[in-house]
């Protein structure tokens, strides 16, 4: 459920290393008036991230944390 996500926050991260940067954590920017949503019948969360401009040939850490502790992460490297 979305109400048990805490935190939607990405990061920029090394590419050569993935370890993280001097570059604090944000709350991620979603487009178009949407919102972190659950999917059921797919059993995915969906969020269209928008992606920092101006940020070619870097690399991000996209993370979701729950109200019970445990998160994952996703990368990407932006062109």
């Amino acid at each position: 459920s979305v109400s048990d996500i805490v935190s939607f926050t990405q990061k920029q991260i090394s590419c050569s290393s993935l370890e993280t940067t001097i570059i604090d954590a944000i709350e991620i920017t979603n487009t178009g008036g949407t919102s972190l949503r659950y999917d059921g019948s797919a059993g995915q969360f969906i969020a269209n991230w928008k992606t920092p401009s101006g940020q070619a040939n870097t690399c991000w850490e996209i993370k979701t944390t729950t109200t019970n502790g445990p998160s994952i992460s996703a990368f990407f490297k932006l062109k």
